[in-house]
């Protein structure tokens, strides 16, 4: 995903929504192709893994970082979201597994498990992001 830089009136909350919807279609596809049993679920699977792990890279490398250092009272959920980086990485490596082993029924069996953890988080980060952007707004020396 592109590196972008936000000037003033931009949205990081909305960039992150919008990568976030970005995704969608290769969950879709993946999803699709792992209920067919199809061998080629690989193919979107890996597709879906390779986004996952750069968009993972990009939030941990550009937003958190920020945030962290600017409004160290968010630290524990950056802490969270971190942890769920890597659990959701584990899961993905996990899937990679079955996939590579035939167990086309496992795989998908876990690969719905990992979608319903995943949409909360996405829903949590873009909750944070937004209380972060209305607390910048909200301060008085932005209005002047």
């Amino acid at each position: 995903m592109p590196e972008r830089t936000h000037e003033r009136g931009d949205s990081v909350s909305r960039d992150i929504a919008a990568e976030h919807r970005g995704l969608q279609p290769l969950f879709e596809e993946t999803r699709a192709a792992l209920q067919a049993a199809t061998p080629r679920a690989q193919e979107p699977f890996d597709r879906l893994r390779a986004a996952l792990k750069t968009h993972f890279a990009q939030e941990e490398r550009l937003y958190y970082p920020a945030i962290w250092a600017l409004r160290p009272e968010h630290k524990a959920a950056l802490h969270d979201f971190l942890e769920a980086h890597a659990a959701f990485l584990d899961a993905l490596a996990d899937i990679a597994d079955q996939l590579e082993r035939g167990a086309l029924g496992e795989a998908e069996g876990a690969f719905a498990v990992f979608v319903e953890s995943y949409t909360p988080h996405e829903d949590r980060e873009e909750e944070l992001l937004r209380d972060l952007e209305r607390e910048w707004a909200a301060r008085p020396e932005r209005g002047a």
